[in-house]
């Protein structure tokens, strides 16, 4: 069993980064431009997100298919104890495997399942199905997909010099993490592991081990979208966390290691192309990133889930993000969710958004035009 003091270090870590992101990034006004009063507002207006901060959560485009998340009635594998979450794997294995013939017959397409942090399904169904889906006795509820959204894409080039507070670059590590090497786990865009600021790989010899792509579905989260900027918000997140100044003088083999999961693609939402990440493919993501090795066991799970997406806002209801982000908590990861980019651009109602009004969450933001 991890140390308790190491967990509680790794989320203190995870949290000052979220909010120690740099200026660099966002494409704000100078303090010669701005009068004092105005310097928080001219950076929370930086700071919207690529969905500018809408007031409702924005779906996709019609046509003749719509998607959505089926959430199960039976618990999750999370949700029993240590000791029996391998029959609880094998129970709700076998309760989607019934479900999922119902579906087919339906005409709905399976695209992702859900087992540890919520039991169901990402689906694709023709329209009008979503009533019938809902009736059936093993589904506690349906929900259209939404997006979250990364920080807008006005963000500038990484830059090479360090970050505030640093002194060195991470560094290729000898050897594989050690046994209390503490890991996070960022769900975000993809990320570019060559650059320095990242250490120059991902692999078990750099401190991004790993992850998974849920874009392209493959095992690799690097970033591919062009242009670059639209994926900058990943790159970004985890060179915070791994250049942090709270890791200098850590024992290499006690340095975090990242896991890296991609979520953001380009989206037609409003009209518009936007780099954004479908709810139903962020939680796949927090199912695999509390279960790296996929057997449901959950020993290998992170001290630390890191999502750097937000929302304008939450409506309440069933929200199966906010759920496994609940229940990610109570298997004893630490979640970390930003505050949303509104800050004071849309007064008290925008200060926080979703996913930050979930329970059981840290819930973080950054602080501007102090003295």
């Amino acid at each position: 069993m991890r140390a308790r003091w190491l967990r509680r270090s790794s989320a203190g870590t995870a949290a000052i980064l979220l909010v120690s992101t740099p200026a660099i990034f966002a494409d704000t006004a100078s303090e010669a431009e701005v009068v004092p009063e105005l310097r928080a507002f001219a950076a929370a207006s930086a700071w919207r997100d690529s969905l500018d901060s809408v007031r409702i959560p924005a779906l996709p485009p019609p046509s003749d298919t719509e998607s959505a998340i089926v959430l199960l009635k039976s618990p999750a594998v999370s949700s029993s104890p240590q000791t029996e979450r391998t029959a609880a794997w094998a129970r709700v294995s076998a309760e989607q495997e019934r479900v999922a013939a119902t579906l087919a017959g339906l005409g709905v397409t399976i695209n992702f399942r859900y087992r540890i942090l919520v039991n169901g399904f990402g689906v694709r169904a023709p329209i009008g199905r979503l009533d019938a889906i809902a009736r059936l006795p093993e589904v506690e509820g349906v929900v259209a997909v939404s997006y979250l959204a990364p920080a807008e894409a006005r963000a500038l080039p990484l830059p090479e010099a360090l970050p505030s507070g640093s002194t060195t670059l991470p560094q290729t590590l000898a050897s594989p993490p050690g046994a209390r090497a503490a890991h996070i786990a960022l769900i975000d865009a993809g990320i570019d592991p060559t650059h320095p600021w990242l250490g120059g790989g991902l692999g078990p010899t750099f401190q991004i081990i790993g992850g998974a792509d849920f874009i392209d579905g493959d095992g690799d989260p690097s970033a591919t979208l062009q242009p670059a900027s639209a994926e900058a918000h990943g790159t970004a997140m985890a060179a915070l966390v791994l250049s942090s100044p709270v890791l200098q003088g850590v024992a290499p083999a006690s340095v975090p290691r990242l896991l890296a999961y991609r979520v953001v693609a380009p989206e037609l939402v409003d009209g518009r192309v936007r780099p954004v990440a479908r709810t139903d493919r962020v939680l796949a993501a927090l199912d695999r990133a509390v279960d790296p090795s996929g057997d449901g066991e959950l020993s290998d799970r992170p001290d630390v889930l890191l999502l750097g997406l937000a929302r304008g806002f939450d409506g309440g209801g069933l929200d199966p993000i906010a759920r496994a982000l609940r229940q990610a908590d109570r298997i004893d990861s630490v979640v970390v969710v930003p505050a949303g980019n509104d800050g004071p651009s849309f007064g008290p109602i925008g200060t926080v958004g979703g996913v930050a009004a979930a329970q059981a969450v840290l819930s973080v933001g950054g602080m501007a035009g102090a003295s």
